[in-house]
């Protein structure tokens, strides 16, 4: 079961990157760029599907971007 996170911004976001804490899985994308007005959505694939939801995926989520590293 593939779970989808859409993500949007007010100003522009470069290198944006996604991962999960405890939360084996794969993103369709990683190190995007976000424009205001111009949402994008990203499926998350985790490695074992009987187990994981949205709420699950919600709490582990991390979402860091170029900003974070300075």
């Amino acid at each position: 079961t593939d779970l989808s996170v859409t993500l949007e911004t007010d100003k522009p976001a470069f290198y944006v990157s996604l991962e999960t804490k405890r939360l084996p899985g794969i993103f369709s994308d990683n190190m995007i760029t976000l424009l205001p007005g111009k949402p994008v959505t990203l499926q998350f694939t985790p490695k074992k599907t009987d187990s994981v939801n949205s709420k699950m995926l919600s709490r582990s989520l991390r979402i860091k971007s170029l900003r974070d590293t300075y």
